[in-house]
């Protein structure tokens, strides 16, 4: 063995030795060993914070970043021991050329520069996280920079990213973002405004974020390379990259197992013989990858960060050996987020004595059959346990942890441990606590009840009649933290409302509020698999007041396991606590509502929260919930006139793909079986001025090439003729074209439709009013929505100042009463004149805007808070209410479905939850599809999701699609049983055979059918579904007919990775 071998391998076993021995943290600095001989300082807990707080949006050269290391903290034979380093950067890049004009792709460069050295990238590098164009994901990812050995010798590393214009380029277009984790205190991370003469660390980007900039250093003491051989002989793979290998038709087919291999390096394929048929790298959609021969047989791949399919060889009886050379990941692969563990039993047992609140003034007990919670109010007020009877469990594992509530006073912040204890008020069912806050004249009362076999806690923050001045503060209630169910945190698994649900166990940073596509209902629940049940936390809110929910668990967060997409409305920052969750070894939640200021005298009673348990996962908790929304918010009936109907096709959007009149006459190419539902756009008169009354032919010269090549599908000719007209002109939803014939040709198109066996409806925007029509001219500036920090992408100079005039026209504040009247009776007066089957109230349940308008006053909202989704809510009950009076069974949707109680009134909503995938929620389940079937969803794929149709059968959810989403013979399946698929008896998430392949069931008389979805990641094949045979029944695929056989009672199937299949056991059809 060479010298340096044996000195490198003695700092190794001296290394290894001193990591075993204690945990390398020194301040904020830890070392983290994810494989052995790799080490990764850093100072950041990998919670990234979203795309407003959560990075440093750079786009000029003037705005730098810097993160300076602390070199000591590298053990000695770390760097001695040291074959390579690299930076480990948490960050995305994308071109903004598509928002400005015309899109030039990724076409300028970065600098990393380490020790005033300056390395050289261009933001196309295919190794990054790049979005080149409008069409492309948004997203973060950990990339990694070579860094010379040298760098890492010294005491200290200065990294400074900065962006460089290429020659001829004046202005930038290209972003970089740096990740930020807000979680940490800054120690070690600068901005520069002013292309780094200058650093500050008390900013991390322009909006005021804090944190650590997510950069890392990694050293490593071996070569990250892998190797995988394969002969007719066998597999050798140390590395564990084929996650399958098969040979299928003469085709070996290798699925690389994701995360095996590093997609930042190259990949070499090399066959033998030399002169065999070339691989074929295929990507998801059928994509194939570049490879490039290097000599023959020899095959190189270049960096490609898109998702992989397969390594295809074709002739495989003639392949000698397949050797693929790769680099080894940082991070060992980790099998994907079992969204539907194994339940075991209960451990325990509901309790039979009866009831009992025991309080005196040291202490109180409330216990139900389920719950027993033990509180104490001296010396200090605080929660001593919490026991669940179904897991036999103190959930409570560090008390200390959970304060109840808090309270942001200021700098301060204070639990229920900080209050003194001034009056215990004992009651027949539980006890009310007064506390007096250090701040002066600021109390809390805390209760605390039985509620049958929940618990109820109420929250009320007053400032005193006494006090000196008003008071303001930010309230997180309920506050709970340190939860553990199981034996190991790591076990227990959380139910989150983020999309159409989150069913994980991972350690994650989760925190959202009301509207688009998350919060659609308002309760956590917690559950351990081990123990055979769990508990839950809802607030018990009639008014669905603008609240944040979120959980945390664990301290550190990886990838995609952070969500932070709270706020919207225009918010300003400071509403906004950034979160009460410090983190912990367990799981921490609570709800958080926004900044308030209250006169002496004044208080602000947070909504009521109702702790319950279960037995089972987190589907008795979801139905409780359910059955408390649907009385809370009684709902349409079920099942409704979009009962069975799949396919909503949406007409007059665009001059060219779904013009609604030509030729002198209404289009009717649309009106055909395969479209159930046509939704009619610009079916009021058009108008020949643009928006904010600019003339057509000056319009772009007004807005700007930008912005009208951005929205020119807008802006169209006046169907037969060469005259541009304004086909957005929103706002009074009459005259209906007399060029086109006026209402009577519109009511013959639409009993056109109706004969036909379809449901018409028309789009509407309610929100918007151009000031081109009357009620916009005449009403947009006493109710319009003012917003001083609303800067989108359609203000223009012609905008009115201090207004929000989002798609060039008055933002009207439904949070009124004339308004919101005035809509209602509208889509009422349209439905009566045209004979329409319904209306969507388009850009209805999202987050809207926060109004600072003086020229209204408000139903909802305080001053600078968000009541959105509270007026819309109420804009809905008055719409439902208007149009039923008008015809009852007029249907009634909406863009989003907001939350519960929004969708109470609706009769279905546009989803986006294909959007919603990460690392914890790898398939999208839709939740809100099984549990408020009465809203029926109507996905939309946009952008394009290469998996969506697999993911909208195996919901079997409806779709909104100017396209084909399903194919001819999955439409037909679903229609022949649309019993079965809108049946009320309807399961997500039951148990199969194997783990990650995940199934849905529906039932309906004596057939039942599951929807099967390979979420493993790979091809499988095997037992899938365990099915008891019964006589006279059989077991079909209702895609292809064919009968299945059962095998020792399962049903064996063969699975490519994401692919749906539809199973049914039913009764024999008779001969």
């Amino acid at each position: 063995m060479k010298p340096s071998n044996v000195r490198v391998n003695a700092c190794r076993s001296l290394l290894l030795l001193l990591l075993s021995a204690l945990p390398l943290i020194s301040a904020a600095w830890v070392i983290d060993t994810p494989r052995e001989g790799v080490w990764v300082l850093r100072n950041d807990n990998g919670n990234w914070a979203g795309w407003s707080q959560g990075v440093a949006h750079q786009n000029s050269t003037e705005y730098q970043t810097r993160k300076i290391f602390d070199l000591n903290q590298l053990p000695a034979a770390v760097k001695a021991a040291a074959q390579a380093a690299r930076l480990q950067v948490y960050f995305a890049i994308q071109d903004y050329s598509w928002a400005e004009g015309a899109a030039n792709r990724l076409d300028e460069s970065l600098e990393v520069v380490v020790n005033g050295q300056p390395q050289a990238y261009q933001t196309a590098d295919p190794r990054f996280a790049g979005r080149a164009a409008q069409k492309d994901k948004l997203q973060m990812a950990w990339i990694d920079f070579d860094l010379p050995l040298t760098s890492i010798q010294g005491d200290r590393m200065e990294v400074v990213f900065r962006k460089v214009l290429p020659p001829g380029k004046d202005k930038a277009d290209d972003y970089i973002y740096p990740g930020i984790d807000n979680t940490v205190p800054t120690t070690s991370s600068f901005l520069s405004r002013d292309g780094g003469q200058t650093w500050t660390s008390e900013e991390l980007n322009f909006i005021q974020a804090k944190g650590e900039y997510m950069i890392r250093l990694l050293v490593a003491s071996q070569p990250l390379q892998g190797q995988l051989q394969w002969t007719p002989a066998g597999l050798t793979d140390p590395g564990g990259l084929a996650a399958y290998l098969g040979l299928e038709n003469d085709v070996l087919r290798l699925e690389p197992l994701t995360g095996a291999w590093d997609q930042s390096r190259p990949v070499r394929i090399s066959l033998q013989p030399a002169d065999h048929a070339a691989p074929e790298w295929r990507l998801q959609a059928k994509q194939k990858a570049s490879l490039q021969m290097v000599t023959p047989g020899v095959y190189e791949l270049p960096p490609d960060r898109r998702d992989v399919d397969a390594l295809l060889i074709q002739n495989a009886a003639s392949l000698q050996s397949l050797t693929v050379e790769y680099g080894l990941p940082v991070t060992l692969p980790t099998p994907p987020q079992d969204m539907c563990p194994a339940i075991a039993a209960p451990v325990g047992q509901r309790w039979t004595t009866p009831p009992k609140a025991e309080v005196n003034q040291r202490q109180a007990l409330l216990q139900n059959n389920c719950l027993r919670a033990r509180f104490r109010f001296a010396p200090v007020f605080e929660l001593e346990s919490l026991h669940a009877a179904d897991i036999d469990a103190d959930i409570l594992a560090e008390p200390a942890l959970t304060h109840l509530f808090r309270l942001q006073v200021g700098e301060a912040v204070y639990g229920c441990r900080d209050g003194k204890v001034r009056e215990v008020t004992p009651r027949a069912d539980g006890f009310a606590v007064t506390l007096a806050m250090p701040t002066p004249g600021l109390e809390v009362v805390f209760s605390a009840r039985l509620a049958d076999d929940e618990l109820e806690f109420n929250c009320l923050v007053r400032n005193a009649e006494d006090a000196a001045e008003p008071v303001r503060f930010h309230l997180a209630f309920p506050h709970l933290a340190g939860l553990r169910l199981s034996e190991q945190s790591a076990d227990d698994y959380y139910l989150f409302p983020w999309g159409g649900g989150i069913i994980a166990s991972m350690n994650s940073r989760l925190r959202t509020s009301y509207g688009e596509n998350s919060a659609w209902w308002q309760m956590i629940d917690l559950f351990s698999p081990s123990r055979g049940g769990g508990v839950y936390v809802r607030a018990d809110d009639p008014t669905a007041l603008y609240k944040t929910i979120e959980l945390r668990k664990g301290v550190t967060a990886q990838n995609d396991c952070s969500v932070d997409n709270a706020g919207g409305g225009h918010l300003a920052p400071e509403m906004l606590w950034r979160t009460a969750l410090d983190g912990s070894d367990g799981i921490d939640l609570c709800f958080g509502y926004l900044r308030r200021d209250r006169a002496p005298g004044a208080s602000f009673a947070a909504p009521t929260v109702r702790l319950g348990a279960h037995a089972g996962d987190w589907h008795a908790a979801m139905e409780r919930y359910a059955r408390w929304s649907n009385q809370t918010w009684p709902r349409q009936p079920f099942p409704s006139r979009l009962t069975g109907r799949w396919t909503v096709f949406p007409i007059g959007w665009n001059a060219t793909y779904s013009a609604m009149f030509r030729d002198g006459a209404y289009v009717d190419s649309y009106v055909n079986p395969r479209w159930d539902v046509p939704e009619l756009m610009s079916w009021w008169t058009w108008s020949f001025v643009g928006p904010w009354g600019i003339p057509m032919e000056q319009l772009k010269d007004v807005i700007g090439d930008a912005r009208y090549n951005r929205y020119k599908s807008y802006f169209q000719n006046y169907p037969g003729t060469d005259r541009p007209a304004y086909n957005l002109n929103r706002g009074d939803y009459d005259g209906y074209n007399p060029d086109w014939g006026g209402l009577p040709a519109l009511r013959a198109h639409i009993q056109k439709m109706k004969d036909a066996g379809q449901v018409p409806m028309f789009y509407t925007d309610p929100i918007l009013a151009c000031s081109t029509t009357k009620i916009g001219s005449e009403y947009g500036p006493k109710y319009g929505v003012m917003n001083p920090r609303w800067d989108g992408g359609h203000k223009c100079d012609r905008t009115p100042p201090g207004y929000v005039g989002s798609y060039f026209s008055y933002n009207m504040c439904l949070d009124t009463e004339w308004y919101s009247e005035w809509v209602a009776k509208t889509m009422a007066r349209v439905c009566r004149e045209t004979g329409i089957d319904g209306i969507r109230l388009d850009e209805y349940g999202h987050r809207g805007y926060v109004c600072e308008s003086p020229h209204h006053q408000h139903i909802f909202a305080e001053p600078g808070h968000n009541a959105w989704l509270q007026a819309l809510s109420r804009n809905c009950r008055q719409v439902r209410k208007a149009i039923d009076e008008v015809r009852p069974g007029l249907v009634l949707t909406t863009e989003f479905p907001g939350h519960d109680c929004m969708s109470a009134a609706l009769d279905g909503a546009i989803v986006y939850d294909l959007r919603r995938i990460n690392a914890l929620r790898p398939a999208p389940i839709n939740l809100f599809r099984f549990y408020f079937p009465s809203c029926r969803t109507f996905e939309i794929d946009r952008p394009p999701t290469p998996d969506a149709p697999a993911f909208m059968l195996w919901n079997a959810t409806a779709t909104f699609s100017p396209g084909p989403a399903y194919t001819d013979e999955i439409l037909a399946m679903l229609r022949r049983h649309a019993a079965l698929f809108d049946s009320p008896d309807m399961t997500p998430l039951v148990p199969t055979l194997r783990r990650n392949v995940y199934a849905n069931r529906f039932r309906h008389g004596e057939e039942t059918a599951w929807t099967i979805l390979n979420g493993v990641g790979h091809t499988v094949q095997g037992p899938m579904l365990a099915i008891e045979p019964r006589p006279g029944f059989e077991v079909v695929d209702l895609l292809s007919g064919k009968e299945l056989t059962v095998v020792d009672g399962a049903v064996h199937l063969f699975l490519r990775s994401m692919e749906c299949r539809v199973i049914a056991h039913r009764p024999k059809p008779a001969p």
